[in-house]
């Protein structure tokens, strides 16, 4: 090995190890690892000590003995010291190709009590703001800090009087808004709540209070600032990054429409998409409401968007909402009276049309269902399925599955 450059690493993820032991072949590889712990996932030959990749193949996996051959001037030798090596983990549901949240937003992500909320909206206003009303985005705020996931626009309004504030939910499924957001998005007292969606309102004035679940969360989104390309383009790379850093090699992104593709589509033709990607189409983005035959336009344009690490043969739909603050579609009513059982988005009639053709077309589907009543109805749609189509190597999932009836 001398006169290789050797480089001493921690753990490194690499694609999954296939176990390919004997005489190693020429040429030589482009990298080789030695001298490590590595784990193959392979039931009899689960330890090696060292590996060899050329291009974008594992040639070897086997002792430090047989890869020697494998070794030329121009090898990238890393000697791992005995540490591990491992296949990249595979995510099954994340949205992190959506992005992270930049300097520039305000971040609420991880903070555990309201005053730790307090200090964190304090130093965002030294934020400068997006667009031509100064738009403060951000969040990533925990529902359990709030009474029944519910904060109010008067906190904000202190820190934020004359600014419109925009932050979402940790869930995904809220968004916290300001006094100025909802005037400039036309939400007050009279306004009513859109279909799959739910205005939060004071119980004694009607007043909205700030808090949107649902659909409802557009009312405000759509008067934001659209951001830059090159601004999407960054977030999806610290995205892509962040997964990396953990190992993630592989995810499941559902929920995808045709503008949320364009950062990542010019990050995979850069060579630059260090992971492997499944996209959950959605013509509406991650948000519910009306899923009809625009699902199949989409479908159609897909082959644009596919690329050699980025499968498109998949399609998201949501069902129900979340179950922290009663959207969820629930068989018996939430202990708190005013939620009721909650609501599916879709009747039984609309899921089954639509989701036994695309069964039919060979697309995979993530049902997002969390409340028994709409696990309920993923069931009965599978069941739907196999009566129309038959059995078939599509790999439909229920995404969450919270509270599954006993009977089901």
């Amino acid at each position: 090995m001398a006169g290789s450059p050797v480089r001493k690493t921690a753990i490194l993820c690499a694609a999954v190890l296939v176990a390919c032991g004997g005489e190693p072949a020429e040429p030589a590889a482009d990298r080789v690892f030695v001298n490590g712990a590595i784990y193959t996932v392979d039931a009899d030959r689960s330890w090696a000590e060292a590996v060899a990749i050329r291009g974008a193949e594992i040639v070897y996996v086997g002792n430090n003995a047989g890869i020697d051959a494998l070794i030329g001037p121009e090898t990238e030798v890393t000697d791992l010291d005995g540490r591990m090596l491992l296949p990249g983990f595979h995510d099954s549901h994340v949205h992190i190709l959506i992005g992270r949240l930049a300097e520039e937003d305000c971040s609420l992500e991880l903070l555990e009590t309201v005053e730790e909320v307090e200090a964190r909206l304090e130093a965002c206003t030294e934020l400068g703001g997006f667009g031509d009303d100064r738009w403060v985005l951000g969040g990533i705020w925990w529902e359990s800090i709030f009474p029944e996931a519910h904060p109010r626009k008067e906190l904000l309004d202190r820190y934020f009087p004359d600014q419109p504030v925009y932050l979402i939910s940790a869930y995904g499924h809220s968004a916290w808004v300001n006094s100025r957001a909802l005037e400039i998005a036309g939400i007050d007292e009279d306004a009513p709540d859109p279909p799959a969606g739910i205005i939060e309102r004071d119980p004694e004035t009607g007043e909205p209070t700030g808090t949107l679940r649902e659909s409802a969360m557009m009312l405000v989104l759509d008067h934001t600032p659209v951001p830059s390309l090159e601004s999407e383009i960054h977030r999806v790379r610290a995205g892509i990054e962040f997964a990396n850093a953990f190992g993630i090699t592989a995810v499941i992104e559902p929920g995808f429409d045709g503008e949320m593709m364009k950062p990542l589509l010019e990050i995979a033709d850069e060579g630059a998409l260090t992971l492997r990607a499944v996209i959950g189409l959605s013509p509406i983005n991650w948000q519910p409401g009306a899923f009809g035959d625009e699902i199949f336009e989409q479908l159609a344009q897909r082959e644009q968007w596919r690329r050699p690490n980025i499968n498109v043969d998949s399609v998201k739909i949501y069902l129900d909402g979340v179950s922290e603050y009663g959207t969820a579609a629930m068989l018996e009513p939430y202990d708190i009276e005013e939620w009721g059982s909650g609501e599916s988005f879709y009747t039984q009639e609309q899921v089954d049309k639509y989701l036994t053709r695309l069964d039919a077309m060979g697309i995979d589907i993530q049902v997002h269902a969390i409340g028994d009543a709409a696990i309920r109805m993923a069931l009965n749609e599978f069941e739907a399925m196999r009566d129309a189509n038959g059995l078939s190597d599509n790999r439909h999932q229920i995404i969450h599955l919270y509270l599954i009836d006993a009977a089901d």
